[in-house]
């Protein structure tokens, strides 16, 4: 036996250690020889004489050793490694097991050829394997047919539609369609080809544009959804969900027939099949409501041609509810395409669901009373006339959530969380506050689920600016006690970390709310936090903890007067948030934004820490993780803005991490806007030791300058609008930075060759095709100003030019404040140049 097969056949042990062993062997041999360990795994597949668990697992690991599952630098690339004789092998073997009298080596081998076939298609190889299965898919041995059929879904799943030629795929679609027939009887051949179709949906744009062919697929989905067997109908009417998705612009002439059958099945089928077909309708309103939102494709009403006949369906299953409210279910999927259905069509929906509220809300019936109160929540977004929906049914939602049955009050609570969300104003005018806080008073000793959504009720309160008028410092504190018995709760970890989120997340909502009115009481609780953060050093499972309470020192540190917190409170964060940095071999963003706020509040003070903090926020900007790198960034402003020139002696070693940000393809586009910003901060607040860094600076800036005027990037990926419009902004920002810098320097001549063009970009930003805001534009005029303020007759070649002369003037009469104000200042210093 070779140390291959022994390895494989181990690795099926009860025994933990035998498994281990045979693992690190696998390992072994996969990095002593990639290549022939991957032809020996296919032989071990192809043996008829060994173990069926031995030729699975070699199956799976030749799958996973050609997706490198394991992300092995050694593995990477193995498949192009091997001769075409090799290849040759590999794909015989794997080929050949798909007749395996074993169930699961077939399966195995399935995805195994798959695996190939999808690296050798893209490539323009191995063709030849669709023909052999599309033939075998009509293959009159079922063993030959299954495994066919599911190693075509697994190719299509994981192909794109330009990798599969229009023959193939009509060939594809052929073979799978032909095992859906209605003479086909068995249900593990039509439950496969169902899988194959559903991955097949990306091939079949073509067909679903002609109306003959779309009307045979579409006939036959609906046939299957009329099975006998629950799983085909289930699976067909998924499908049927996916074509809504997918080809909704197409479907529009088979609207009725889908209409038809899936009132049907919501009337009568069972719940399983039913919220499928629900389902199909929520993807219909998903679809319509991105539509209107972006208008870029057209919108045709299916929603609004249906909702007469199809509100009163979901009306007649919404009651529905089971005791396990976490499932997916019929009466889930009801609501949620009520919520839909009122994105579309706003207050309207209350011509078809008042009555049902009305007469449900005090039903005795626990099923009506939960119903009528999820409706509520789910449309409560959509909801236009929030003093309507808080005076109609607020009281009562009020009154259910401390209904004797939980799923009611569970389900209230919720509701109630969505409308503090979204029409809070409507709730404090309506004069509920005081009964609100009642039920969250009562909801955050309740169970851990209506604990959670009183906590966001919480969030939905301090969300608006009317708060100030009903808290003071006494039910304040109040407030935050019942959150902090919360914290301490012994179930608060029965949900994963979901309550705990939902509880530091008010008590943070507060703190970033209050801090600048009641900062006295933010002051008075951070010995408690200190506390809270300091028990969390080396416990199991902490780090989302830590992140909440770092947060709750962030809204602390930032909102609270500068100078207000004390060296002791400052000595005891930075100590505690040092041993976690290290417990955990790593950082968080929350605890490095904490410490950027406490910078900001200690300024000068701050430098006594700098020495301790400063090799974590290298660390940090050496990392490839986004998130962590962007707040490290934002923290080196912070610290360069708290001290000031007391920072430069760090310049060189975080300067250099700064420009590698500019270079790491692994990084997301903003943080390298955020890179920018912190070389704002840099420039202006420690100008002197920057002056040696300014010709690589700017080098940069030019770089990101080009880029952000490269329309291709628009257009090749529109989510980058967003991202060019904040770059803009942030060249801009720049500029001014560094100038003001250099103001009152004997210096400021340096960048006197760069101003020119730093000009030329901003005129060419505010120029079409390219669009910018108010506050753009005051910047940019205000930069001008600045320039003529610092360089005086030195800048009248590049300042006093038509361009800039026109723009000063028509907006010294802008209809904008700031805007005719900064054009007047800017006016006034180029006067005297």
């Amino acid at each position: 036996m070779s140390s291959l097969t022994q390895a494989l056949y181990s690795a099926n042990s009860l025994d933990q250690s035998t498994r281990d062993i045979s693992l690190r062997t696998l390992t072994q041999l996969s990095h002593a020889d990639p290549v022939a360990y991957l032809l020996n795994l296919s032989d071990e597949l192809g043996n008829n004489a060994l173990p069926y668990p031995t030729r699975q697992l070699a199956g799976l690991m030749i799958k996973n050793c050609l997706i490198n599952a394991t992300n092995d630098p050694l593995l990477e690339n193995i498949w192009d490694r091997l001769t075409p004789q090799m290849k040759f092998k590999v794909r015989n073997n794997t080929l050949g097991s798909l007749a395996s009298e074993d169930k699961n080596i077939r399966m195995a081998s399935s995805q195994a050829v798959a695996t190939i076939a999808c690296l050798d298609i893209s490539q323009g190889q191995w063709l030849e394997v669709l023909d052999i299965l599309i033939t075998n898919s009509t293959n009159l041995n079922n063993i030959f047919k299954i495994s066919a059929l599911r190693t075509l879904g697994y190719i299509c799943d994981g192909l794109n539609s330009k990798q599969i030629d229009r023959k193939n795929a009509n060939a594809i679609l052929t073979a799978i369609a032909t095992n859906l027939d209605q003479k086909v009887t068995d249900v593990e051949i039509k439950t496969i080809a169902l899988k194959a179709f559903r991955n097949s949906l990306k091939f079949i744009s073509q067909n679903m544009q002609n109306e003959i062919e779309r009307n045979l697929i579409i006939n036959l989905l609906c046939n299957c959804c009329q099975d006998a067997n629950i799983q085909i109908r289930i699976d067909s009417m998924m499908i049927l969900c996916d074509i809504m998705g997918v080809y909704y612009d197409d479907i529009q002439t088979n609207l009725n027939q889908l209409g038809i059958l899936t009132y049907e099945i919501i009337k009568n089928d069972h719940e399983d099949v039913a919220k499928y077909a629900v389902e199909f309708w929520n993807q219909a309103a998903d679809e319509e409501v991105e539509r209107l939102k972006f208008e870029n494709k057209p919108y045709r009403k299916y929603m609004e041609t249906a909702v007469a006949s199809l509100i009163p369906l979901l009306l007649e299953k919404v009651h529905l509810i089971n005791e396990d409210l976490d499932d997916w279910t019929l009466y889930k999927s009801c609501a949620s395409t009520l919520g839909c259905i009122a994105a579309i069509i706003k207050d309207k929906i209350l011509d078809y669901i008042g009555n049902y509220i009305g007469n449900n809300l005090v039903s005795d019936d626990w099923h009506y009373r939960a119903a009528a109160a999820l409706i509520i929540g789910s449309i409560a977004e959509s909801l236009n006339d929030s003093v309507l929906l808080v005076n109609v049914v607020y009281r009562n939602l009020l009154k259910l959530a401390s209904d004797s049955n939980k799923n009611v009050r569970q389900t209230a609570s919720w509701t109630i969380s969505k409308i503090c969300e979204y029409h809070i104003e409507a709730v404090y005018n309506s004069k509920n506050i005081n009964d609100t806080l009642v039920h969250v008073f009562e909801g955050l000793k309740d169970i851990p689920k209506i604990c959670i959504h009183v906590c966001w009720t919480i969030v939905g309160i301090f969300s608006y600016e009317g708060y100030r008028e009903v808290f003071n410092d006494q039910n304040l504190r109040i407030v935050l006690d019942n959150l902090l018995l919360a914290a301490g709760r012994s179930d608060i970890k029965s949900l994963g970390n979901e309550l705990v989120i939902a509880v530091w997340a008010s008590i943070i909502k507060i703190f970033e709310e209050i801090s600048d009115v009641f900062n006295g009481i933010a002051i008075e609780k951070l010995d408690i936090f200190l506390n809270n953060l300091n028990n969390t050093i080396n416990v199991p499972d902490s780090m989302i903890l830590q992140s909440q309470i770092c947060s709750v020192f962030h809204a602390i540190f930032g909102k609270t007067p500068t100078g207000s917190i004390t060296e002791e409170v400052a000595n005891s964060f930075v100590m505690i948030i040092i041993k976690i940095f290290t417990a955990r071999g790593t950082v968080f963003e929350e605890g490095l934004q904490a410490i950027g706020t406490l910078a900001d509040n200690l300024e000068l003070r701050f430098d006594k820490y700098t020495s301790v903090i400063i090799p974590f926020v290298n660390w940090s900007l050496d990392c490839n993780i986004s998130s962590i790198c962007r707040s490290a960034l934002i923290l080196t402003g912070d610290l360069t803005r708290a001290l000031g020139e007391r920072f430069a002696s760090y310049l060189n070693d975080v300067l250099q991490k700064i420009f590698n940000v500019f270079t790491n393809q692994q990084l997301e586009f903003d943080t390298k806007i955020r890179a920018i910003e912190t070389l704002t901060d840099i420039g202006a607040y420690c100008i002197r030791q920057f002056i040696p860094y300014l010709p690589n600076v700017m080098k940069f800036i030019n770089e990101a300058s080009a880029h952000s005027l490269d329309f291709n990037l628009e257009k090749n990926n529109p989510e980058f609008v967003e991202y060019l419009i904040e770059l803009r902004e942030a060249i801009l920002n720049f500029y001014i930075g560094i100038t003001n810098g250099f103001y009152g320097s004997k210096n400021a001549d340096i960048l006197y060759e760069y101003l020119p063009e730093m000009i030329k970009y901003g005129l060419t930003i505010l120029q079409s095709p390219f669009s910018q805001s108010s506050d753009f534009l005051g910047s940019f005029i205000g930069f001008i100003g600045d320039i003529a303020k610092i360089y005086g007759s030195k800048a009248a070649l590049f300042l006093k030019i038509p361009e800039i002369i026109q723009l000063i003037e028509i907006n010294k009469n802008s209809e904008v404040q700031f805007i005719s104000e900064t054009a007047v200042y800017a006016d006034t210093n180029l006067q005297i140049i």
